[in-house]
């Protein structure tokens, strides 16, 4: 199984905002969700991303649409984070997918160690 996190564009509404795929996968667990987020909301994302890291006890947090809702869909939060004198970075990530609304939420949860942030993993594009 390959790694990664990973955004997909599905339609954009004209009052809501954007719909989104999301998708991780770890070595030890996978999850997706689909989530409907503001208009520029991956942009606020990448701008808090910017740089990072600057230093060994640089950490970020972002998240799409509220956990414990009972919207639509689902929920992303992602924490940055360096470990280690070398400062290798990592992201922890929680996927919770909550399909048309009801039922209960199915939570995901990566282990941190799980995705190793290479220096060109992360891009505005």
């Amino acid at each position: 199984m390959q790694t990664g996190l990973e955004f997909k564009y599905i339609d954009e509404h004209i009052l809501e905002g954007v719909e989104l795929h999301v998708s991780g996968s770890g070595e030890r667990l996978s999850g997706c969700t689909d989530i409907y987020v503001r208009r520029g909301a991956l942009d606020d994302v990448a701008a808090k991303l910017e740089g990072f890291p600057r230093n060994t006890f640089d950490e970020r947090e972002a998240e799409l649409r509220d956990f414990d809702s009972w919207a639509h869909g689902g929920a992303v939060r992602m924490r940055f984070f360096c470990t280690g004198g070398a400062g290798h970075a990592f992201v922890e990530i929680w996927i919770e997918s909550m399909p048309n609304g009801s039922g209960t939420p199915t939570p995901c949860t990566f282990a941190r160690e799980s995705k190793l942030i290479r220096s060109t993993s992360l891009s505005r594009s």
